[in-house]
């Protein structure tokens, strides 16, 4: 379990890694003139390429860490990077005038993982409960914002207070950026637990724990710990 998170954890510090670097490359940082998409286009394009698809991979490989694990979580996720592997094979046009073939099939991928990264994270944290369930949805609910708007924009609404053209490049940008703050959400609810002294916080409903017991045969490699539960007892 713990491969798996680090596993996820690495592709999080990729994807923000490469998100940083293609902005750099580029001289354009968030929100860029046109769309998040144009970042792909160009000798740097691949930054952007391994930027969407570790971003939608993380969180199906910290999934693995679930105490829940879910078929529909499982589901959305990789509907997503499906999304995402699109995004990073097919590019859009320059400028965004999205006419060609290529540039609608890119703007579908872009479609399927926007919806569908954040759908999966957000039912995951959800299984998950506790501070991880709240803070998921108010990242979602931003999300779903963001989305709105930027549809609004598509639509020729001046939605941020820059331009039609300008407001889409925004909130995509921002529904962007949250989705990497769920992946973080993420890793830190489902980091697996330690040893030594955190075992005496694991459930004591396991099939192998104590009933009725010495409570400090609980506690491993922490010597100075099981002294002092014995003298108390």
């Amino acid at each position: 379990m713990k491969s798996w998170w680090r596993a996820g954890v690495a592709l999080a510090v990729v994807s923000t890694v490469a998100a940083i670097a293609m902005q750099a490359v580029a001289g354009q940082w968030f929100p860029p003139p046109v769309s998040v998409s144009q970042y792909g286009i160009g000798p740097w394009g691949w930054l952007f390429s391994v930027f969407v698809v570790t971003m939608s991979a993380a969180p199906l490989v910290l999934e693995r860490c679930s105490p829940r694990p879910s078929p529909a979580v499982r589901g959305f996720l990789w509907t997503g990077l499906a999304g995402a592997l699109v995004m990073a094979v097919v590019r859009t046009d320059t400028g965004g005038a999205q006419a060609s073939w290529n540039a609608k099939v890119h703007m579908i991928g872009s479609i399927f993982c926007l919806a569908f990264v954040p759908l999966g994270m957000v039912t995951a944290l959800w299984l998950r409960g506790g501070a991880a369930r709240v803070v998921g949805l108010l990242e979602i609910a931003v999300v779903e914002v963001a989305i709105v708007l930027l549809l609004a924009a598509a639509a020729g609404l001046d939605t941020a207070g820059l331009g039609p053209t300008r407001s889409w490049a925004f909130w995509q940008a921002v529904a962007s950026v949250v989705c990497v703050l769920m992946v973080v959400t993420m890793a830190v609810a489902l980091r697996p637990p330690g040893g030594g002294r955190r075992e005496l916080l694991e459930d004591h409903t396991r099939p192998d724990a104590p009933v009725g017991g010495d409570a400090s045969i609980l506690v491993q490699e922490d010597p100075v710990s099981t002294r002092a539960l014995r003298e108390h007892h």
